[in-house]
């Protein structure tokens, strides 16, 4: 009896296991071949050569990408919640400066949104897929956003406290799903997802 590494999530598992208990990717329990080629199974038992089928099954997504993918989506509800009252305090701004037209500055902010909203919502989808270049980025964005995210709390708290508080439960939201996405259980899936 040996252990072998598995090839997805690079744990031990022992020859005598079916599955690897890691990240659950199947494996030969009765001897000779542990783990097949990359994104294959296999199909030989003890003392035949391996024999390679590409796999064609889908990659199952663990409990807790399905359960960030949720939360993502709630924030982006949270967001088209908000837009009443955070766009007229902006447009208010903006159309204070001088710098543009009120009915420019309505423009702006509404066309802004739909695109941040789709662009968002295209990200989600790909972090549901698997997509493990989405979800780096995802993470980085969330992890450097949150020092501006800071400041920009400090400054504008106590002039509008209702939008502040949304702020705070969206970053709140969208930091746990992160954690999530983080996961041990979560790295195995955007890895097999990836190399299909």
């Amino acid at each position: 009896m040996g252990v072998k590494q598995c090839p997805d999530c690079s744990g031990m598992v022992s020859d005598a296991l079916a599955k690897c208990p890691h990240c659950g990717r199947p494996t030969l329990a009765d001897g000779a071949v542990t783990f097949a080629a990359q994104g294959g199974v296999a199909l030989a038992g003890r003392g035949t050569e391996a024999s390679v089928a590409p796999s064609s099954a889908k990659v199952e997504r663990p409990p807790s990408v399905s359960t960030a993918v949720k939360i993502l989506y709630a924030c982006m509800a949270l967001g088209i919640l908000g837009s009443p009252l955070t766009f007229p305090p902006a447009v208010a701004n903006v159309a204070a400066s001088g710098s543009m037209s009120q009915n420019a500055a309505w423009g702006l902010m509404v066309v802004g949104s739909l695109l941040g909203l789709g662009l968002a919502a295209l990200f989600i989808n790909l972090i549901g897929k698997g997509r493990n270049w989405a979800r780096i980025v995802f993470l980085v964005v969330c992890f450097l956003g949150i020092p501006f995210f800071l400041i920009n709390l400090v400054q504008t708290f106590g002039q509008a406290p209702v939008p502040s508080l949304l702020s705070i439960l969206s970053s709140v939201l969208q930091v746990s799903a992160a954690v999530l996405l983080l996961k041990k259980e979560s790295v195995p899936f955007f890895k097999r997802s990836s190399a299909t």
